[in-house]
């Protein structure tokens, strides 16, 4: 072999034999890592044969829609900190305690804005002491986050006294739940924003690459100059804050 047949074969790019090519290999890999998409599909299809008539319909799935956009807004809030390595088992019990406080003060008469800003500080206060707990208090956040879940869980319980608040909510608060726009529910254009919003920060922004560097290997982030104390820090707070914002309807 001369040397320019040398040369010729390292400008060549390597390629993995190993790796199958093709169409079986993407629909392998579509079927690993969207698996659970491709079933979600076939049990629409399938209950869309057999119950058109109550099944397939615009207004079930309006329905649907509206009612899961509350589960996605709490999945963007565990989203974050997960991303930094951290586990928030408290967002479903914060996500209570901010609907018992924004009912509860607007059934005393409190406007339904401050009230639902309440809400939401009330739920960042819960992610901010997550973090306290994690970062200075050096608790591991499974363990954490586990134990604040159940003293929400108390303290939503002996506000209300283990009854549900019905009198003295407006109806514009309502209305929030059941409004839509172009035929789409507001509740799924909330979640499509957030949802958009998060993808763009962790794809495209520096703190986005700062967090994935973070739950990836935090002493290796930690030596390349990322505060990553801060970074977790900060997406308990955010967990929070998606915790808080929910759907009156739910």
């Amino acid at each position: 072999m001369t040397s320019s047949d040398l040369m010729t074969e390292a400008k060549e790019p390597v390629r993995d034999r190993s790796r199958p090519t093709g169409y079986t290999a993407w629909l392998r890999e579509g079927l690993r890592r969207f698996s659970g998409v491709y079933v979600l599909i076939a049990l629409c299809i399938a209950f869309g044969i057999a119950l058109p008539a109550t099944f397939a319909t615009s207004q079930n799935l309006q329905a649907i829609l509206t009612s899961q956009s509350v589960t996605g807004l709490l999945a963007l809030g565990l989203l974050l900190p997960l991303a930094a390595g951290a586990y928030d088992l408290s967002v479903a019990a914060n996500m209570g305690l901010a609907t018992v406080v924004c009912i509860s003060l607007q059934s005393h008469g409190v406007s339904t804005v401050l009230a639902c800003l309440a809400a939401v500080a009330a739920a960042c206060l819960v992610g901010l002491i997550n973090g306290l707990l994690v970062i200075r208090l050096k608790v591991d956040s499974f363990i954490a986050t586990l134990g604040m879940s159940s003293v929400l869980a108390a303290l939503a319980f002996k506000v209300t006294n283990g009854q549900q608040i019905v009198n003295g909510i407006p109806q514009s608060f309502l209305n929030l739940y059941t409004s839509s726009f172009l035929g789409i529910p507001d509740p799924v254009i909330y979640l499509a924003v957030a949802a958009a919003i998060i993808w763009f920060v962790l794809e495209y922004r520096p703190i986005g690459r700062y967090i994935y560097a973070v739950g990836g290997n935090k002493q290796a982030a930690r030596l390349a100059g990322v505060r990553v104390d801060r970074i977790i820090f900060g997406t308990f707070i955010i967990g929070g804050l998606f915790a808080g914002r929910r759907s009156p309807g739910e």
